[in-house]
């Protein structure tokens, strides 16, 4: 081979490999710069499920209240409700831009349950046990996604691995809501 020839293929693969490493280079740079991003949005959302989940819980106190008749409690209950359900649809405005689409579908769904419970007890004196059955399901499946997006259960040795892929996500959020209503009818019937 000519110097020259040797020469060329020597500056070609110092031209490839300096390329090559600066392409590394500002991979890893873009990376690296992600890693604070992510860790910001997980710590949001993390912080945003756990509102949603304390404010549910209290709901679900006062909307059990307010489907009993005989609850000596109701005027009480009536205006907690209002004044948690108003910090619920706010959380829930809030969440449309952190939570993943599935899991904030699912907390809407849960704030129009809640705002008809709450309607119905306006115009009936009562929340009707099928309307508590079906808030109860949309609780329910809202605290399991929860539990999915934050990695409760990945993240604890001694918890059941019930949903260790994105295959098992996918799996809760498809159910329906009527299943969670019929385990809800199963576990609290009567004659149990």
């Amino acid at each position: 081979m000519e110097q020259s020839t040797v020469t060329l293929v020597v500056g070609l693969a110092g031209i490839a490999s300096t390329l090559i490493v600066s392409g590394m280079g500002l991979y890893y740079t873009a990376r690296s710069r992600a890693a604070p991003l992510r860790q910001a949005l997980f710590s949001k959302q993390l912080e945003m499920v756990v509102e949603i989940v304390h404010l549910q819980s209290r709901i679900r106190v006062f909307a059990t209240l307010l489907s009993s008749k005989e609850s000596p409690y109701l005027e009480e209950a009536r205006r907690d409700i209002g004044e948690h359900y108003r910090q619920f649809a706010e959380a829930q405005e809030k969440a449309a831009v952190l939570l993943p689409v599935e899991l904030w579908v699912e907390v809407k769904g849960l704030s129009d349950e809640m705002s008809d419970a709450i309607g119905e007890f306006d115009s009936q004196g009562i929340i009707e046990q099928r309307r508590m059955k079906t808030l109860i399901a949309r609780m329910t499946k809202v605290a399991l996604l929860s539990r999915v997006v934050t990695g409760s259960d990945e993240l604890t040795e001694q918890s059941i691995d019930l949903f260790s892929s994105q295959k098992e996500y996918v799996r809760v959020a498809n159910l329906e809501i009527a299943h969670f209503e019929e385990i809800h009818s199963r576990v609290n019937r009567k004659d149990a």
